[in-house]
Order: C-alpha cells, then structure tokens, then sequence
C-alpha cells in the first residue's frame, strides 16, 4: 500500500462555517454530486476544459460514473494520497460543489 503523503492528523474531517460545510467526498455524497455536476455541466465543461476534444464531465454521465467517481475519490482520502471534499450547504441538504 502506497504511504500517505501527508499524515493523517493534518488532515481535517469537516470544516464548518455560517455558509458551508465541508467534509470528505464519498460514495454517500453520489445523488447530490452528480445532481451537482449535471446541473452545472456547461460551466464545469468550459473551466475544466485542458486540451481540444477533452470535456468534463460528459453531458452524458450515468449516475453510475459518477458513483464509481465518488466512491475512487473517498478511498484515495482513506489511503492519504488525495483530499477531494464535497462543498454543502450548512444543512447539508444541497452540494454546492467539491474542492
């Protein structure tokens, strides 16, 4: 198993404050990500966009992708080699995006 980078303490749990909340992104955040990621696939295209022909997220992303997605993103935080956070509103009921 490949070493975390960073130990595990430095890295924070959650985060709160009066306008977000933020916690690691897993495989549990799937239907408010992908409502997230879909709704906001035009800009999302436009910024990600890094070579010709490259787009993310495809207009066509299952929930399934995005679950697969989800849950790759929430062991690379188990195992310390990547932190990807969901961004919610303070009562958790929306995603207001990742980081």
């Amino acid at each position: 198993m490949k070493a975390p980078w960073v130990s595990p303490e430095l890295v924070p749990r959650a985060f709160d404050t009066p306008r977000i909340h933020l916690e690691p992104l897993t495989i549990h955040h799937v239907l408010k990500d992908y409502e997230a990621v879909m709704t906001s696939g035009e800009h999302l295209r436009a910024t990600f966009s890094f070579a010709p022909g490259d787009s993310w997220p495809a207009a066509d992303l299952s929930l399934t992708q995005d679950m697969v997605d989800c849950a790759w993103h929430g062991k690379e935080f188990e195992l310390g080699t990547s932190f990807s956070y969901t961004v919610e509103s303070p009562d958790k009921s929306r995603c207001l995006g990742c980081v």
